[in-house]
């Protein structure tokens, strides 16, 4: 050391050692944010053989997707059916399939409800927008008492797995119980908010690109689902006309305007934009209505959130970089008449058939942003691969080594949130939010009970009912 030269003190150490980190983090991100200049240019493999909708491959396909089989080297897969969990388990860390384990928790219709019931029976407030429901035959008992004391309400009739309107009816007072086996009998709300005359409900589209961390993302496009006949309150008469009572496409789009009334052009889809204008129209502010919808869909997943992270942690008990699940749902909310909102139902694989210019335009972009925010470049994956080939060498002498993220991985995983957020187009983030905690309670209430032995919240009491 020359004489004009100091050593360093410790804290002058401490800075030239962060700034080594820093320029070391800078230079693997730099790694990572190359060849993506150019989104959706680069080829990549994709399963698309267990997937109907045209428009999902279509749109893979002009970015540059190329068609693989399962135990191909896939990165993307995107499937109309759940993926079982010894295929999760299979999945390499750079692969991605559009399905979390655990699903069904909040999209079978049984399950909704004895989730919702369950939150429900602790947080009355927080979960009052499902409307009063009962699941047959096992609530049998408890129905046949609400029924002592309202002997005129009106139940739809939902079976656990069907969808698209099939097998759902309309009865007045105590159903025939020996009649419905595995359904889900619901209240009735019978003063729906109307547009133009017709009974409608929401299709709003949400993403999910974690659950451990949770991350919730909700389109701003979504579908005004209109019924096709003009609506009137139940009775003998219009019970079985499900086009009044049901918002269904796959009900209403034969209507060719045979009935009185119905709609003769079919139009029975229109944009958020029509709900907006009619909310301004009838002094709803549009912009409560849109909090309260953001509350619905993050309390209903963080209702079964400790099952989605179990099973999640069980297909994967390795730590990865990427998130080898995403997650596309359809959650269908209703008005009524006083602006109330009730969530009907969450469709897991939610149509992306084409029937309408507004389906074309809105689901493309949708699946284009979708695709924006999730797909690694080629880049991405060779690091990924090339971690892992570290961790198979550290497994050698350190097993418990390769459940933990490398530091490469960790940089890597804090640029792939960020790129959410910064390639989410059209998606608006739910959840987390910076400085919000108005979940906190809900979701420290949602592991509690998950602590517990769940049977004891089966036998929910009957709410004091105000529902309309």
């Amino acid at each position: 050391m020359s004489r004009c030269e100091r050593p360093f003190t410790k804290s002058e150490d401490q800075e030239v050692s962060k700034e080594r980190r820093k320029s070391k983090r800078d230079v693997i991100l730099s790694r990572i944010r190359s060849s993506e200049t150019k989104r959706l240019k680069w080829k990549f493999k994709a399963f698309l053989e267990e997937c109907k909708f045209k428009l999902v491959h279509d749109v893979f396909l002009e970015s540059g997707a190329i068609r693989a089989d399962f135990d191909d080297c896939w990165v993307l897969a995107w499937t109309d059916h759940v993926v079982s969990m010894e295929n999760l388990s299979k999945m390499k860390p750079f692969q991605r399939v559009n399905h979390f384990p655990g699903m069904k928790e909040i999209c079978n219709k049984d399950l909704l409800c004895q989730n919702m019931k369950k939150m429900r029976k602790v947080l009355p407030k927080s979960y009052n927008f499902f409307p009063l429901s009962f699941c047959l035959p096992e609530e049998k008992r408890y129905l046949i008492k609400y029924c002592e004391k309202k002997k005129s309400d009106v139940f739809i009739i939902k079976p656990d797995r069907n969808s698209q309107g099939v097998g759902i009816d309309l009865v007045k007072g105590m159903p025939d119980v020996k009649m419905y086996r595995n359904v889900v009998c619901q209240k009735y709300i019978c003063k729906p908010l109307l547009m133009e005359r017709f009974k409608f409900d929401l299709r709003l589209y949400v993403l999910l690109t974690s659950v451990s961390p949770l991350r919730i993302y909700i389109y701003k496009e979504g579908i005004v689902r209109l019924a096709t006949i003009p609506y009137k309150k139940p009775n003998a008469s219009n019970m079985n006309e499900k086009r009044m009572h049901l918002t269904n496409y796959a009900v209403n789009k034969h209507t060719g305007g045979k009935k009185s009334g119905s709609r003769k052009d079919v139009n029975c889809k229109k944009s958020l934009r029509d709900l907006d204008d009619l909310l301004t129209t009838l002094g709803i502010s549009a912009k409560k209505v849109w909090l309260q919808i953001d509350g619905i869909i993050v309390k209903t997943i963080i209702s079964a959130l400790p099952t989605f992270q179990r099973l999640f942690r069980t297909a994967f008990p390795i730590s990865t970089p990427v998130p080898s699940c995403f997650e596309l749902l359809g959650f269908d909310i209703l008005l009524d008449s006083s602006g109330k909102l009730y969530l009907l139902e969450v469709n897991r694989s939610p149509s992306l058939g084409t029937s309408s210019l507004l389906d074309k335009k809105m689901k493309k972009n949708l699946i284009k942003d979708i695709l924006n925010m999730i797909l690694l470049t080629p880049r991405q994956i060779n690091l990924i691969k090339q971690e892992q080939h570290v961790k198979s060498v550290q497994r050698l002498t350190n097993p418990s080594m390769t459940r933990k993220l490398t530091d490469k991985e960790r940089i890597l995983t804090e640029y792939l949130e960020e790129k959410e957020i910064r390639m989410m187009g059209n998606f608006r983030k739910l959840y987390p939010v910076e400085d919000d905690d108005r979940y906190d309670e809900i979701y420290r209430m949602s592991f509690r009970l998950d602590s517990r032995n769940i049977d004891e919240f089966k036998n929910i009491s009957l709410p004091k009912d105000k529902g309309k």
